[in-house]
């Protein structure tokens, strides 16, 4: 009996391979980091046929043009993420707009990164 997994993070295979051919998928993800560009995640134990969706690195002062505002990931052949600096005592969140800097002695939930 075969036991399969999901790809290791990174990779997709879009086609069915036999296993004795390959024991891991072959397709690397197009998210790259070079471009500002950071995969999102990926429900363990799902199957990864097709390149992920990215999302602009929020964290590192990233984000979608603007029109675009609202929508986390993206395809990868979607538009290329800008630098964006927030008004002062506002930071980027992970969908794009900018809130109010938390106050010190405090921290945004990861969720809000």
């Amino acid at each position: 009996m075969v036991s399969c997994q999901s790809c290791q993070k990174g990779y997709f295979q879009p086609d069915q391979v036999w296993s004795n051919n390959t024991p891991v998928c072959t397709q690397k993800t197009s998210c790259e980091a070079s471009k500002h560009k950071i995969e999102c995640t990926v429900e363990p134990d799902t199957e990864q046929t097709q390149d992920t969706l990215c999302r602009c690195d929020a964290q590192n002062g990233y984000i979608l043009n603007s029109s675009e505002w609202g929508e986390m990931c993206f395809p990868v052949k979607s538009s290329p993420c800008y630098p964006y600096k927030c008004p002062d005592g506002q930071d980027i969140l992970l969908n794009y707009t900018c809130a109010p800097r938390c106050e010190e002695g405090f921290q945004r939930n990861d969720s809000d990164i």
